[in-house]
C-alpha cells in the first residue's frame, strides 16, 4: 500500500504506510527512506492544514528515487490533499518511464485519472475535476482482484465517484524509474 498525505495526520497511520511526504518546509518521507527532491522551483506554501508542496504547472515536481518499496504489484492506495487553479494541468503523482506505468494521478481538461499502464497503452479511469481554486481530497486504490484483472477505485471528498475494472496484472507494470510528484 502507497499512501501519499500532502497535510499533516488526521487519522492513525496504517500500519502498512511506505511513503509519507506532508511537504512541511521539505520532501522528506516520514516513514521511510523515499526521500523526494525539489526540482525546477518546487516550493512550500499554505497547504489545507499546514504547508503543502506549490507548483507552477510548468516545470515544478518532486522527484523520488525509485526504490523496492515503491515497486507495487498488489495493492496500493494514493491519497493527497490538492488545489488546482486550471483544469489543465498535469500529473499529481505517478511512477512511469521506459513503457511502463506503475501507477498515476494526472488531471486533464476537466477530469481526474487514475492510470497504469503495460506497455500497451493506458487503462484509465476519469472521473470529474471537482471544483477549481479550493482543496479537495484525492484516494485511489488500484487492487488486482485477479490474475488478470485490476479494479480501480477513485475517492474525492471522501466520496468514492469511480470503480473501474480494466485487464492487466500490476506485477506487469513495475518499472525502475523514480515517482514524480507534480510535473
Amino acid at each position: 500500500t502507497l499512501t501519499v498525505l500532502l497535510a499533516p495526520l488526521c487519522v492513525p497511520q496504517p500500519s502498512d504506510i511506505v511513503a509519507w511526504w506532508p511537504f512541511e518546509g521539505n520532501a522528506s518521507d516520514l516513514v521511510g527512506t523515499n526521500h523526494g527532491i525539489l526540482r525546477g522551483g518546487a516550493g512550500f506554501g499554505a497547504g489545507h492544514v499546514g504547508q503543502g508542496l506549490t507548483l507552477d504547472g510548468q516545470d515544478d515536481y518532486v522527484l523520488v528515487p525509485d526504490s523496492a518499496s515503491l515497486q507495487l504489484t498488489g495493492e496500493l492506495t494514493i491519497e493527497m490533499w490538492f488545489k488546482s487553479t486550471s483544469a489543465n494541468w498535469g500529473g499529481l503523482i505517478d511512477k512511469r518511464g521506459g513503457g511502463r506505468a506503475n501507477y498515476g494521478i494526472f488531471i486533464s481538461p476537466g477530469d481526474v485519472q487514475l492510470y497504469y499502464d503495460q506497455g500497451g497503452g493506458f487503462a484509465i479511469s476519469s472521473s470529474p475535476l471537482p471544483s477549481l481554486d479550493e482543496f479537495h481530497h484525492i484516494a485511489g486504490t488500484y487492487r488486482q482482484i485477479s490474475s488478470t484483472s485490476i479494479e480501480l477505485k477513485t475517492y474525492l471528498d471522501g466520496q468514492l465517484v469511480r470503480t473501474n475494472v480494466f485487464p492487466g496484472n500490476l506485477a506487469n507494470t513495475v518499472n525502475n524509474t523514480p515517482v514524480a510528484i507534480g510535473g
